[in-house]
């Protein structure tokens, strides 16, 4: 049985979290080829959800006013396969 392309896919993986002056850091691992962006998403000092949108051609991502030992969520958006009907 043939993959689809959609199921070929996975989400970028990060290498390493750590806090920084400002917040904190999420270095990645490198992207394929076909990735757009990464959006990450986390709640601040303040309480408040901050989302980010990365270029696929970073490989490091500041998150200014994480809060220390809060959740990080992120997804990939890649291009659409060429030949969808």
């Amino acid at each position: 049985m043939e993959k689809t392309y959609q199921a070929s896919l996975s989400q970028r993986r990060i290498s390493r979290m750590a806090t920084s002056d400002n917040g904190g850091i999420i270095e990645w691992n490198i992207a394929s080829e076909d990735l757009i962006y990464t959006e990450v998403k986390y709640t601040n000092v303040a309480g408040e959800e901050v989302l980010l949108e990365m270029d696929a051609n970073q490989n490091a991502l500041d998150c200014p006013g994480a809060k220390p030992g809060g959740t990080v969520e992120f997804r990939s958006a890649y291009l659409p396969e060429e030949k969808m009907y």
